[in-house]
């Protein structure tokens, strides 16, 4: 299977390159179930006021998040400062509507960061190469979130029954990553403008080390809008708090949509850890972008 995802993804990639790209825009991986930008977002103030796991109750992993991010833009490198804090909690569902876990599965943690990604295109032996590097310092610990999720389960009316707020691993922790790509310039595609990017690189956490590659794609649907798709294939190389819970392999599919301010994304994430039956649905319906 995954020499069959590489071989797709090596199929997009040619020796065209150019200097304005979309994927000159940092994009930081971040937690397990985020989007990031998707490419979508160029310069100025990005925020995300509410972002939650969706579909079958299963209040798995990321259960939600907020962010403010602030992108500085230049003619072939772009630097996004960005803070944000997340709620995580276990899966204490074994599938959509079916019977609670009697140990759920995973670590509850109320997590806030700040983050500083830089990114580059470095035109390379006639191609466009991309380089990224992300540095991010956390706190894990009590700053509200447990409340806040609890007010949010009262006003939709779901129930807590199962999940507990123990076993989290508090303390400081830091994040890095670095990432490598190849630009595919701008091509037509059904009457759209289409650019894409094959990255590899590494990211980690206190709670996953990820080995990855992805490839995204750009669909310019007109001077207003645009369409950003991304497929990312992770090996889960290590874990300070899963430890030995934690899969092999996640795959991931994400999709963003941006129309002048609004920007909107879904993101499908594949079981990770031992235990988990099967992979979540991670919905950001209020993001907005201000470009200037």
């Amino acid at each position: 299977m995954i020499q069959v995802l590489v071989f797709i993804m090596s199929l997009s990639l040619s020796s065209a390159a150019w200097a304005q790209s979309s994927f000159k825009s940092a994009n930081a991986p971040g937690a397990i179930g985020e989007t990031g930008s998707l490419y979508l977002f160029d310069r100025g103030l990005f925020l995300r006021p509410f972002y939650n796991d969706v579909f079958g109750h299963t209040d798995k992993q990321l259960s939600g998040a907020t962010q403010i991010g602030y992108l500085k833009s230049w003619s072939d490198s772009s630097l996004e400062s960005r803070t944000h804090w997340l709620l995580i909690t276990p899966s204490f569902k074994e599938k959509f509507g079916e019977k609670t876990m009697t140990n759920p599965v995973g670590r509850y943690a109320d997590w806030m960061e700040i983050q500083e990604t830089w990114a580059t295109l470095i035109p390379l032996g006639g191609e466009t190469t991309r380089f990224q590097f992300s540095l991010g310092y956390g706190e894990v610990g009590d700053h509200g979130g447990k409340q806040v999720h609890r007010n949010f389960h009262k006003l939709i009316g779901s129930p807590l029954s199962g999940l507990d707020y123990d076993n989290q691993p508090e303390g400081p922790q830091l994040s890095a990553g670095v990432e490598f790509g190849l630009i595919d310039g701008t091509r037509e595609f059904w009457g759209m403008k289409k650019e894409a990017l094959l990255n590899v690189g590494i990211f980690r956490n206190k709670f996953m080390t990820d080995l990855y590659i992805n490839q995204n794609h750009i669909f310019n649907l007109s001077e207003t809008s645009k369409l950003g798709l991304e497929m990312r294939l992770i090996r889960q190389a290590d874990s300070q708090v899963y430890k030995n819970d934690r899969l092999a392999w996640r795959f991931e599919l994400a999709a963003g949509w941006r129309y002048h301010w609004y920007r909107p994304s879904v993101k499908y994430v594949s079981a990770f850890l031992r235990g988990d039956q099967v992979g979540q649905m991670y919905f950001d319906p209020l993001a907005v972008c201000f470009t200037f």
